[in-house]
Order: C-alpha cells, then sequence, then structure tokens
C-alpha cells in the first residue's frame, strides 16, 4: 500500500519553527502523535515517539470484549463527509457504516416507559434542528456569556407551551444530552458563545460513521515500521538553545532538535510535565481557562437469546424528574454482529459510571436494559468499563470552551514555544476541536511544520 498526500485542510506553511530538523521526539501515540511520526517517517526523519501507556491509541481504545471490537474511546467518524478520517479509512480500506445513533429517535424515561413516537419525533426535531437555528436569537435575548442551561430552559419554555407536559422536561433532557455530548462538560459550565466550540463542520450525519473492527484499524497502519516505545511516561522537557531534552519517568534522557507533545489537555491542566523554561504565562492561563469534561462508557456482550431488542440503534435515556442516569445506550449489534451494548453518561451525568465501584456501574446499567426490556436477563458473558477520568495519562475525555475561555485559548495552545517545541492534539485548534479528526489534522499541521511542506505523505511504511 502507497503513502497518499495529506494536509490540514490548508496549502500554508506554519512557521515560527527554530533550526533544522534533524530528530524529533514525539510524546503520545495516539492519531496526532502517530501522524505527525508517520509523516516524518515518509521523509527520512529520525523519529522516536514516547508512550506511557503500554498500548497505542490515547483516547482510541479498541477493546476485545470476548471477540468483539469495541472502542471504549472515540467510536465515530462525525460528519463524515469531507472529513480527514474518511479519507484516511478509504486510503487503509477500512469499511465504514452508519452508526448515526439519532436516527429516527428512541427515548426512555426511567419514570413512564418508553416515549410515544409522536413525542420523539417532535422533540428531535426542535433539538436537533431548531435549537441550532434559535442560537443567536437566544444570545441576542439573553446575552452571548449567558450559561448554557439558562439557555435551554428558555428555548424549551418558547416551544413547548406547558412547561408541566413530560415533553417539556424529555426536551431539556434530549437538549442536555445532545449538547454535554458535544462539549463533555456540564451544562451549567458552557456559555452560549462557546457552543459549539468547533469553527470548522463537515457535512454528512452529525453522529457519523464508524469504522468497522474499530479505531484500530486505523491506528495501527499509522504505526506500522515507526519507533514507538511504550510504558515510557515523560514528566519534564527541557528546550535549549541548540535542542531539546525529554527525560521519562525510568531515567532515559532523549536529545532532539525538536518535540512535539501530544498529551491531553488534561494532562496539562495537572502539570504532569515540567517544562524548562516554565511555559508562558498567557499559555498557562489559557490551559487553565479551557474546560476538560468526563466521557465514560460501560459495554456489555451478552447471549443471543438474552440480548435486548437488536432492531434498535439506540435509546435516549431521557429522565424526566432529573434523576441521574446514563444519558445513551448504543446497540453494536448491527456493527459487530453481536449482541452488545454500550451505556454512554458523559457531562454533568459522567458520575453515574464513573464515581461507584465497577460492579456497581455493572449492575446500573443492567437495571436500565431489564427495565426496558421488561424482564430479568442472564449476567453478560462480557463487560468492561472506560476510566478516562481515573486514567493518569488523559484526567478526562475531551476539550471544550468553558465559561470565559475563547477560540483564541485554543488557536494558543497549538503555536510553538521556541520555536523547537511543539504542539499537537484536539485541543490545539478552533477548527475540530473535541474530535479525533481534529486530533488527526493536528498532527498533519506539525508534520507541515516541521518538514516546511504544503501536505505530507501518510501511510503505512
Amino acid at each position: 500500500m502507497t503513502a497518499l498526500p495529506y494536509d490540514d485542510g490548508t496549502d500554508r506553511i506554519p512557521g515560527d519553527l527554530v533550526g533544522p530538523v534533524e530528530r524529533v521526539v514525539v510524546v503520545g501515540a495516539g492519531i496526532a502523535g502517530l501522524a505527525v511520526a508517520n509523516a516524518l517517517g515518509h521523509a527520512g526523519v529520525p523519529t522516536v515517539v514516547l508512550e506511557a501507556r503500554d498500548r497505542i491509541g490515547g483516547r482510541l481504545h479498541t477493546l476485545d470484549l470476548a471477540g468483539s471490537p469495541v472502542d471504549m474511546g472515540g467510536s465515530w467518524i462525525h460528519t463524515p463527509i469531507g472529513n480527514p478520517l474518511t479519507a484516511l479509512a478509504e486510503h487503509l480500506g477500512v469499511e465504514r457504516r452508519p452508526a448515526d445513533i439519532t436516527d429516527g429517535l428512541v427515548g426512555w424515561d426511567p419514570r413512564v416507559g418508553w416515549l410515544p413516537p409522536a413525542e420523539c419525533e417532535r422533540i428531535s426535531e426542535l433539538a436537533f434542528r431548531r435549537f441550532d437555528e434559535a442560537l443567536p436569537g437566544l444570545a441576542e435575548a439573553l446575552g452571548p456569556t449567558a450559561p448554557m442551561d439558562v439557555a435551554v430552559d428558555r428555548f424549551v419554555a418558547d416551544h413547548w407551551p406547558d412547561p408541566a407536559e413530560p415533553g417539556a422536561r424529555h426536551l431539556a433532557a434530549l437538549l442536555r444530552n445532545v449538547i454535554e455530548a458535544d462539549a463533555s462538560g456540564a451544562l451549567e459550565d458552557l456559555a452560549l458563545d462557546g457552543y459549539p466550540a468547533n469553527g470548522l463542520f463537515y457535512e454528512g450525519s452529525e453522529v457519523g460513521d464508524a469504522p468497522l473492527g474499530g479505531y484500530a484499524r486505523l491506528l495501527a497502519p499509522l504505526a506500522a515500521g515507526l519507533d514507538v516505545r511504550t510504558g515510557q511516561p515523560v514528566v519534564s522537557i527541557a528546550v535549549r538553545a541548540d535542542g531539546v531534552e525529554v527525560a521519562t519517568m525510568e531515567g532515559a534522557v532523549h536529545a532532539a532538535s525538536h518535540v512535539v507533545v501530544t498529551v491531553p489537555l488534561g494532562v496539562l491542566k495537572a502539570g504532569a510535565i515540567s517544562f524548562d523554561p516554565p511555559l508562558p504565562d498567557d499559555r498557562r492561563a489559557a490551559i487553565a481557562r479551557l474546560g476538560f469534561g468526563g466521557f465514560e462508557k460501560v459495554a456489555a456482550k451478552f447471549g443471543r437469546r438474552s440480548c435486548p431488542d437488536a432492531q434498535v440503534p439506540g435509546v435516549a435515556i431521557l429522565p424526566s424528574h432529573g434523576e441521574p442516569s446514563i444519558a445513551w445506550l448504543v446497540n453494536l449489534d448491527p456493527l459487530v454482529g453481536e449482541p452488545v451494548v454500550v451505556a454512554l453518561a458523559y457531562g454533568s451525568r459522567t458520575g453515574v459510571l464513573r464515581d461507584v465501584p465497577l460492579e456497581a456501574a455493572f449492575e446500573r446499567v443492567e437495571g436500565v436494559i431489564e427495565a426496558m426490556a421488561g424482564r430479568r436477563l442472564p449476567p453478560p458473558e462480557a463487560a468492561a468499563r472506560s476510566c478516562w477520568s481515573a486514567d493518569p495519562y488523559t484526567r478526562g475525555a475531551y476539550t471544550f470552551l468553558g465559561a470565559g475561555s475563547t477560540p483564541d485559548d485554543l488557536e494558543d495552545l497549538g503555536r510553538p514555544i521556541c520555536g523547537r517545541l511543539l504542539f499537537a492534539g484536539e485541543a490545539t485548534g478552533h477548527a475540530r476541536v473535541g474530535f479525533a479528526d481534529g486530533a488527526f489534522s493536528s498532527g498533519i499541521r506539525e508534520a507541515k511544520r516541521l518538514l516546511g511542506q504544503p501536505r505530507v505523505l501518510l501511510g503505512p511504511r
């Protein structure tokens, strides 16, 4: 398979680089880091990738659940038409299938059960189309910095005559589900002028396609032939006049001409890597202002006879009285050919799966499935839970614009420091913040910067 040229959406060559590019250290083997290293490898630049975990992928992690591939982190190629990850999948021969769990919305309220189809259709129209159209008017009426929960309440009041009706509360719950899925932050932590956070929109389904076999099938070819060293947490980076020194927890020091840091924003917020000289004040302020939310999953594989309805692609959990609950149940049967159900909890609901012991998280998910099925189910054949919030190499999910932060903060995170310290990842640019394709494009951007080229070659080596 040949390598093909890629760009980051523009033919502009980023600048602000100092010194010849002789050897590069990439910190992190997520999709951003692998894109940088793969392009540098094709260009013949000596490159080493230091990854803290014992695997590649970062927040893209395909788990083998009793023979079924399940993505416990990023799962979809959102708005796939024009998306660079669609191009990468086609390049690598990875099949995708539509996986929009919002199409033909199915809603369930823990207190009243299944929502009538007519109500689902109505709240879908309001939440998925009319709310976006109403955003400018809401900003004008409430002010651009108004909290998003206030904006949601105003929208529901404007579009549902009787706020005491269950439908009004279901609409509010669906809007919370949709907005918090996009941001990973709680509704109360978002402002109107920070939603949506990204500035570039591709076409097609908002939820998009799922790569068959999981994201692992996109990552492995990018990593092939690279010098990727796992189990190597980086603890410090020193920038000198003639290069950089990158030190790991084990005491190894890697000298290079340049370093590309691709760790998640949560790691930067925690100060897990020390920088010498320290990061500039404006950079540290931007890191502090930006939000980094939560998103957790529980996946369960059932026996074929005991599985829930395989015809339902996903169920939105819409509590009418605000009780804590998971946000969605996703049926992976159409994608993996096995009865696998994944529960999602994010934003204000992250703690439903995060803040309880493992067994309790499984029991909560099983309880919801059994209530929907109206019968007791045998235990799942296999189950797993993500732990992104507790993972010291992630410390959360993905980036959002919190109150007081602006797109400029994201752009600042993508700018080099001292011409030798570079950054990539979904948080390092406004265009596609929070998306895997944004991380991928940011890696291409930094490879373009290092190579001084308008596009770079990517593909198996």
